[in-house]
């Protein structure tokens, strides 16, 4: 067997575990001493494991840590000399009917006395678990040894060599109110290339699922071609700060009542933020409650920086890593439908984020109707009647000239002006 040849001890890791009972879908990675070599997704965790299996041998021929013979091939679920374990890597021999194994048709002749791994993108990391994926890559919570603390990784294809000396301009960003990032890399990885899918399958795909990992968007890949759509790719990893206390958009979700003063304090906490990316000549482009984040003392914590630009620069419309388009729709400024816009795109979203702060949406639909009345500048009578001051602020945020816009640096004057005069009435 071709673990138990090479005395290789692995593990197969469930990272997630996702839908409802009858439509389950386990990611699976496969871990080859301590490092991942292959990911795999399926409706019961054993397929989940056979798949991650198929691209682990993949990635284990690609990186040469043997040499074996042109026949060496995948066999699936039969007697093993090697076991899995998700939390446990064993390799002593015991055998288990349900294992996912590698073995070999041939002998190999090798005069290799010690295997010879790459090193993985993670290898510094260990108890690595998804926390989102999307066009942008994926995002993981990760331990890392040495400090002995929780990051978030996040892993994104590299499309350029731009996004190397972006990135490190965003790492270089340190403020209270930024969520931090400590470092980049790259790596080599390798994902499935869902081009490869068959064409019954092609309408499930996400367009740019063909950049992506192995993820949710190929699951209607045929298992019998998976080990032929293997591909090496090189991603673009950052280590960024773990927020463990949630987003803001789950914060309004889980609002029963307004709290005025704790819904301001923290909407001048984010303004905190924008003024910081903004004397740095950046413009964010995708705020959002889902992009602001609470740290373990619940300080407020801008973060997926994901499409910030630079103010000033010949290509300044071209986003760092492309979502789908430059920003949430629902958030956007009008003008960013277009290529000339500046730092007010990020004062058009602040004011949609204050109204969610300050007002109650009844049920989801509520919300759906009332929203582009909002963006319209056309506020629920209610709000107008409980925020007279605060509206004003937010007609002016949304307005649509961009050159009407305060600052954000204005933007906290105001702010300020108004927690003066609220004082003044008590």
């Amino acid at each position: 067997m071709f673990c138990a040849k090479r005395n290789i001890n692995y593990e197969f890791r469930e990272i997630s575990k996702k839908g409802p009972p009858h439509d389950t879908w386990f990611t699976v990675h496969l871990y080859i001493e301590n490092e991942m070599f292959g990911e795999g997704q399926g409706k019961s965790k054993r397929a989940a494991d056979m798949e991650a299996a198929r691209t682990g041998l993949a990635a284990l021929q690609n990186r040469k840590i043997q040499k074996p013979s042109p026949d060496t091939s995948w066999d699936s679920l039969q007697g093993s000399n090697c076991r899995s374990n998700d939390r446990k890597s064993v390799g002593n021999g015991t055998t288990d009917g349900s294992a996912v194994v590698f073995t070999e048709r041939s002998s190999l002749h090798t005069t290799q006395s010690k295997t010879n791994v790459a090193q993985s993108p993670l290898s510094e990391f260990e108890d690595i678990t998804e926390l989102s994926a999307g066009g942008f890559g994926k995002v993981f919570k990760a331990w890392k040894t040495m400090d002995l603390k929780y990051y978030a990784v996040k892993k994104v294809k590299m499309r350029n060599e731009k996004c190397k000396s972006e990135v490190q301009a965003l790492a270089r960003l340190d403020h209270p109110n930024i969520v931090r990032y400590f470092h980049s890399w790259t790596g080599t990885d390798f994902s499935i290339d869902t081009r490869s899918c068959s064409s019954s399958s092609s309408s499930n795909i996400h367009s740019d699922c063909s950049t992506e990992d192995y993820s949710s968007d190929a699951r209607s890949c045929s298992l019998s071609s998976s080990r032929n759509i293997t591909q090496r790719n090189e991603y673009l990893y950052i280590q960024m700060e773990f927020c463990e206390n949630g987003d803001l958009r789950d914060w309004i979700s889980n609002m029963k009542t307004v709290d005025k003063k704790k819904s301001l304090d923290i909407f001048r906490n984010i303004v905190e933020g924008v003024i910081y990316i903004h004397s740095e000549k950046l413009i964010h482009r995708d705020l959002k409650p889902a992009n602001i984040f609470f740290a373990k003392d619940m300080r407020v914590k801008i973060g997926d920086l994901g499409l910030v630009t630079q103010m000033s620069s010949e290509d300044s419309t071209e986003a760092l890593i492309r979502t789908d388009g430059t920003g949430t729709k629902s958030y956007m400024a009008p003008e960013q439908d277009y290529s000339n816009y500046n730092s007010e795109v990020d004062i058009f979203a602040l004011g949609l984020i204050l109204v969610e702060l300050l007002y109650l949406f009844g049920t989801v639909h509520e919300k759906n109707d009332e929203w582009g009345k909002i963006r319209n500048c056309q506020m629920p009578e209610k709000f107008v009647a409980n925020y007279p001051v605060e509206t004003y602020i937010i007609m002016s945020m949304l307005s649509t000239d961009p050159t009407k816009r305060p600052t954000a640096t204005k933007l906290k004057e105001l702010l300020e002006e108004k927690s003066y005069s609220d004082s003044r009435t008590y």
